[in-house]
């Protein structure tokens, strides 16, 4: 969506992911490492719960898979 390009590398001997990055162009936005990575686990709707000074707010421009942005305070 909007240029950035998502990659999600595995592992060759499990075939699950190992890591995932965006990259928009040249630069890195994200990468992420998996230190362990399950499925088939059970629904814990409790994981989905945004912290209280979390604000999310509805974008008006539609676009398939672009529905939410996220507001949060610095990591410090």
């Amino acid at each position: 969506i909007d240029g950035v390009v998502l990659t999600v590398f595995c592992s060759p001997e499990t075939d699950l992911p190992v890591r995932t990055q965006a990259r928009s162009g040249d630069d890195l936005s994200v990468d992420i490492a998996y230190e362990l990575y399950e499925t088939d686990l059970p629904i814990d709707p409790d994981l989905f719960v945004p912290d209280s000074d979390l604000q999310i707010t509805e974008h008006s421009r539609v676009s398939e898979g672009s529905v939410a942005a996220a507001v949060s305070r610095p990591i410090r």
